[in-house]
């Protein structure tokens, strides 16, 4: 009898057969994802980083840091405080107080009937550079 070839239609498995290769493209995506990877690990680390090092180093925020429009208006030249005398008209009480960017304040008036007026003030000057009337604007 002879000997039959037990292995007939497997195919010889060679180490460095085409079969096992993998092709160019999936090669350049395989060392992409890889690298990425590495990018995602590197850059979590360094946020992590960032993050306790600004908890544990707090920093005050400097004047320089500021914009402009955000500093106080500048005490008068004398020294003394400039008093605000406004005359006013009826009940009239003061609403509200706001700096503006070029030093001035705009002081709201309103009365219990609801008519007001706005005043504009130069404390550098201690005097009253505008005034509007919101009587007169009502239809």
């Amino acid at each position: 009898m002879e000997q039959s070839n037990m292995h007939q239609g497997v195919a010889n498995s060679i180490p460095n057969s085409e079969s096992n290769q993998l092709p160019a493209s999936s090669k350049g995506l395989l060392v992409l994802v890889v690298v990425m990877g590495i990018m995602i690990v590197i850059g979590t680390g360094a946020l992590l980083w960032v993050i306790v090092h600004r908890m544990m180093h707090p920093h005050a925020v400097s004047e320089q840091s500021l914009p402009q429009a955000v500093n106080t208006v500048t005490p008068p030249i004398s020294g003394n405080p400039a008093l605000l005398a406004i005359s006013r008209h009826g009940d009239e009480q003061i609403r509200s107080v706001v700096p503006r960017a070029d030093g001035t304040l705009a002081v709201t008036l309103v009365s219990s009937q609801g008519d007001g007026r706005i005043v504009v003030w130069l404390p550098e000057q201690a005097r009253i550079i505008a005034e509007f009337d919101l009587r007169t604007l009502r239809p």
